[in-house]
């Protein structure tokens, strides 16, 4: 029975975090100098895992070449262990992006409510994301 090889790893706690800001601005009118202002920050979170073995009676298992016989030994309680390798792998723990809005940007006038010239941030739904952000 062949499937999908799925390593088992230790989270380390080592995090590679890559940012990419992204201006929208063009999609946007402005007049002169008065424009409203779109910044997306798009967030990828690698983590860094030690790589482990799966043991089931003493037995190495590999989850790809897993027997039938060790699946239902496994759905009735049978114990797995793990055991540390020298190998690390990296993994994805999260995708996702927020964005920076200021409705008029650069202006500083007494008239004009301060929602309009303060920039605030939006996360976008969940639905375009990937995982959890382990640092926010």
């Amino acid at each position: 029975m062949s499937s999908i090889n799925i390593d088992v790893a230790r989270p380390t706690g080592i995090y590679f975090i890559i940012e990419r800001l992204y201006s929208r601005d063009g999609f946007m009118p402005s007049i002169g100098e008065i424009s409203p202002s779109l910044t997306q920050v798009h967030r990828t979170v690698i983590q860094l895992k030690r790589k482990q073995d799966m043991f089931m009676d003493g037995v190495k298992v590999t989850p790809k070449d897993i027997t039938l016989w060790q699946q239902i030994k496994y759905i009735t309680g049978s114990k797995v262990t793990t055991k540390d390798t020298d190998a690390l792998v990296y993994t994805t723990d999260f995708i996702g992006s927020l964005v920076a809005t200021t409705p008029l940007g650069n202006i500083e006038h007494e008239n004009i409510p301060r929602f309009l010239t303060t920039e605030s941030i939006h996360s976008l739904p969940q639905a375009v994301s990937y995982g959890r952000d382990p640092i926010p």
